[in-house]
C-alpha cells in the first residue's frame, strides 16, 4: 500500500486534517492519531497492526491505495461509470437562431432568417420518442435555447413541448422544461401556458434600466427593462423557478445595485424561486480580475443581505459541463447537432445530424470531444485534476498545448485543495449537527 497521490494533508494547532480529491472524502486525527500516521505514511501496512481501525478507514477512503494503482485512470473509469449510471436525458433546441434584439456582446450574427421547419421538428419529436421508450432513461430535460426561441413558439416550440410531455407521460419518465430567453416575449398568456409544464427560466439583465435599455432594445428601438422585470415578476407569481443572469462589465458592474428596488417587495415564496447569477461578458477585460471579483463579491453580498440568492457558493470543484456528457444533445433549428451553446452555431462546428426517424448520426468532431474529455498528459499527472478535470471539453478542443489548459500555479493548487477540504468538513459538520437535533426532537 502507498499513501494516494490525491491525498492532500493540512495541519492546524497539533491536528492533521486529510483531503482525498478523487474520493472527495475529508479525515480529522487527533495529534497523538497524526503522529502515527505521518510515521507510517512511507509505510501504511506498519499502521495495520497498532491501529487497524484507522488504516481500515484510510484504505476505504482512499488515503491509502494499492502500490500498483493507477490512480488518474481509476478516476477516469469512476467518471465512466457514474456517466453509464446516469439516467437522464438532455436535449437543447434551438427553434431559430433569430433574435428579436441586437445585444453587442451576442456571438450569433442573426443573418440566419428561418425557423425550424416542420421536418426537423418532427425529428426532435422522434428523439423524444426514442429516448422515452429506451429504457435507459427515467428522467427527460428539455431545453429551448437560440436566438430567442419563443419567437417561433407556436409553430416549433409548442407542439414539441406538447409531444413531449405525453411521451414522457406514457413512457413513465419524469420530464423538465427550461428556457433561456431575453423575456420581452415571454407575456402573461405564454406564462399562464407554460405554468403547467413547471417550465424554468434564464432571463438576462445587463444592468440597471439606463444601462439595460442601451444594450437591449428591440428592433423599433424600444427600450425592454420594465417590460423583462415585468415578465419576471409574473413567472415568480406563478410559482416558476427564474435565474435572473446579470451580463456584467467591470464598468457597469455597480449599476446592478439598482435593480434590488424592482424585486424587494417580493415575498418570501417568491424569493426562493428566485436568483442572481453573476456572469461577465465575454468580450470584457477592463480592469484588475481580482479587483473586478471582488466588486462582484460585494455585490452579491448585497443581494444576500437583502434575502435573495445570489451567485454561486464557492465549492472549490468545477461542476462537469452538459456539453461533455454523452447523454446531451443541441439540435440546432437545421438538424445539425451541436454540443456547446457557448459557440456559434455554425456548420463547421458541428458534431453530426439528426436524421429523419429521430437517430443521431455523430462524427469525427465528436469523436475527437469524447476523447479529449479525460484531459492531457498534464491533467493526468496533476494533484487537483478531480477538482478541476482539466476544463470542459470545448476547452480541450480549442486547447493547442501540452502543458495545463487552465494555467493554474502550484500556488493555485494549494487553495483548490484547502478550500475543498474546508467545505466538505464544513458540510459534513453540518449535517451531523442536524442529524443529532433530528434525534434529540425525537420522542
Amino acid at each position: 500500500m502507498k499513501e494516494s497521490f490525491y491525498t492532500y494533508r493540512l495541519e492546524e494547532n497539533g491536528y492533521l486534517f486529510l483531503y482525498n480529491a478523487a474520493t472527495d472524502q475529508v479525515m480529522a486525527l487527533l495529534p497523538q492519531v497524526a503522529t502515527l500516521y505521518k510515521a507510517a505514511a512511507d509505510r501504511p501496512e506498519s499502521l495495520a497492526d497498532r491501529h487497524p481501525e484507522l488504516y481500515d478507514s484510510l484504505c476505504s477512503g482512499g488515503f491509502f491505495v494499492a502500490d500498483d494503482a493507477n490512480e488518474p485512470a481509476a478516476f477516469i473509469a469512476s467518471l465512466e461509470e457514474r456517466e453509464r449510471a446516469d439516467r437522464s436525458f438532455g436535449i437543447i433546441v434551438n427553434p431559430t437562431l433569430r433574435c428579436n434584439l441586437r445585444c453587442w456582446y451576442c456571438y450569433e450574427k442573426h443573418d440566419h432568417l428561418t425557423d425550424m421547419p416542420q421536418a426537423v421538428r418532427e425529428s426532435v419529436c422522434r428523439l423524444v420518442d426514442r429516448v422515452a421508450a429506451d429504457g435507459r432513461h427515467d428522467r427527460l430535460n428539455l431545453s429551448f435555447f437560440g436566438g430567442e426561441p419563443l419567437l417561433p413558439f407556436a409553430d416549433v416550440v409548442r407542439p414539441i413541448l406538447h409531444h413531449t410531455a405525453d411521451a414522457c407521460a406514457r413512457h413513465g419518465l419524469t420530464a423538465t422544461y427550461h428556457f433561456t430567453t431575453n423575456a420581452s416575449l415571454l407575456d402573461d398568456a405564454l406564462i399562464d401556458e407554460l405554468a403547467p409544464y413547471g417550465a424554468s427560466f434564464q432571463i438576462t439583465l445587463d444592468g440597471n434600466e439606463a444601462v439595460h435599455d442601451r444594450v437591449k432594445r428591440t428592433e423599433a428601438g424600444e427600450p425592454t427593462y420594465h417590460t423583462v422585470v415585468s415578465h419576471i415578476r409574473r413567472a415568480l407569481a406563478r410559482g416558476l423557478y427564474v435565474t435572473v443572469r446579470f451580463n456584467y462589465t467591470a464598468r457597469f458592474l455597480p449599476s446592478f445595485i439598482d435593480v434590488l428596488a424592482d424585486f424587494k417587495d417580493c415575498t418570501e415564496a417568491e424569493r426562493r424561486l428566485l436568483s442572481f447569477d453573476f456572469q461577465r461578458v465575454w468580450q470584457d477585460n477592463a480592469g484588475n480580475p481580482d479587483e473586478v471579483n471582488a466588486r462582484v463579491a460585494e455585490m452579491a453580498a448585497r443581494f444576500e443581505e437583502a434575502g435573495f440568492r445570489a451567485g454561486a457558493e464557492s465549492t472549490h470543484l468545477t461542476p462537469f459541463c452538459y456539453a461533455d456528457s454523452r447523454n446531451h444533445v443541441v439540435v440546432n433549428y437545421d438538424g445539425r447537432l451541436f454540443k456547446c451553446t457557448a459557440r456559434d452555431f455554425t456548420p463547421e462546428r458541428a458534431e453530426g445530424r439528426l436524421l429523419p426517424d429521430g437517430r443521431i448520426e455523430t462524427n469525427e468532431r465528436y469523436a475527437r470531444r469524447m476523447d479529449v474529455r479525460a484531459g492531457n498528459a498534464a491533467c493526468r499527472a496533476c494533484r487537483v485534476f478531480p477538482l478541476c478535470h482539466g476544463g470542459c471539453s470545448q476547452m480541450k478542443l480549442e486547447y493547442e498545448g501540452t502543458g495545463c489548459l487552465k494555467g493554474y500555479s502550484e500556488e493555485r493548487k494549494e487553495e483548490m485543495l484547502r478550500g475543498r477540504l474546508l467545505y466538505v468538513a464544513e458540510k459534513t459538520r453540518d449535517a451531523r449537527r442536524r442529524e443529532q437535533q433530528k434525534n434529540t426532537e425525537r420522542p
